[in-house]
């Protein structure tokens, strides 16, 4: 069984804003309270160990009309966002800038944020395994987990809050998803797969490496709980710093020198080792396949 494409789609979601990239990612957390055996955190050092976001600076962000290109925000990129005591403030702030709003959890603390929760769009939940959940996510508690997905499943049903489970593409994963698939059937949630994007840190032989131009330098970045802007969820580190919304504006930075040098890296296949690494070659494509096919024909009140 092969996990599917990302296809690029034939229209975008929203006009392309030429001098405003879109933001798909705010980092709230930069923290886990879980050590799981795939996580890529110890390759990503930062300088700046700030591990909660401000919400002042998600204030900042919306103010000064940074999100005027985008449509779809998730809060989260290197930790647990659900670890913020004030997600809850920081989802109505980003709402009223007119976009969705989801993240992606591990589901331990769900019950701590089901007012937060219920007033996203949309949640994936990572699940990967019922046989090996406790060995593969290290601090979680399968019997928890699974708990805490059934009463978010009840809380949104008959609203338009899609709950997404995630199963990530580990060994064995074929078998998991069937297991998965038909426990939470009688669930109003959606079961997908994600490949396991960080193989390539883990292990030194070298995985085959798309030969597309990564669209990411173009149109899109995240930015990290500390106000860095990088370019996507794949370098949450310090490898890639294209500016930072603490003392600049996005379209500041996105004008700047440091996209630019980015750019010519992709076009010239000059890259640095982070994006060298990297075969998914454009991480906006499946956060946009995310909005099409689970949000965007949903209604919203």
């Amino acid at each position: 069984m092969k996990s599917e494409f990302i296809q690029r789609p034939k229209i975008l979601p929203v006009p392309v804003i030429p001098d405003l990239p879109e933001v798909y990612q705010i980092e709230v957390a930069s923290v886990c309270n879980f050590g799981c055996i795939m996580c890529p955190r110890q390759f990503f050092p930062r300088k700046d160990k700030a591990a909660l976001i401000n919400p002042d600076l998600v204030k900042k962000i919306v103010d000064e009309g940074d999100l005027e290109a985008s449509y779809f925000v998730e809060l989260q990129m290197n930790g647990e966002p659900l670890l913020h005591p004030y997600l809850s403030n920081i989802i109505d702030i980003v709402k009223t800038a007119n976009v969705k709003v989801g993240l992606s959890t591990n589901g331990s603390l769900i019950h701590e944020q089901m007012e937060a929760l219920q007033k996203l769009d949309y949640i994936t939940v990572s699940v990967d395994s019922f046989s090996n959940y406790e060995k593969i996510r290290k601090g979680g508690n399968f019997h928890r987990l699974i708990r805490n997905i059934e009463r978010l499943a009840i809380a949104v049903e008959g609203t338009s809050t899609v709950i997404d489970i995630q199963v990530l593409e580990l060994t064995g994963w074929e078998e998991e998803l069937k297991i998965i698939k038909e426990y939470f059937a009688p669930y109003n949630v959606s079961v997908r797969t994600y490949p396991n994007c960080y193989l390539p840190y883990f292990f030194k032989y070298k995985l085959p490496t798309s030969t597309e131009l990564c669209i990411n330098p173009w149109l899109s970045v995240s930015i990290a709980c500390n106000g860095n802007v990088t370019a996507c969820c794949i370098s949450p580190g310090d490898d890639i710093q294209l500016g930072n919304l603490k003392n600049q504006t996005l379209k500041e930075v996105w004008a700047g020198e440091e996209v630019r040098k980015l750019r010519e890296e992709h076009i010239t296949r000059n890259y640095r080792p982070v994006c060298a690494k990297c075969y998914m070659r454009g991480p906006c494509l499946f956060h946009m396949k995310l909005f099409f096919d689970a949000i965007r024909d949903r209604k919203n009140g």
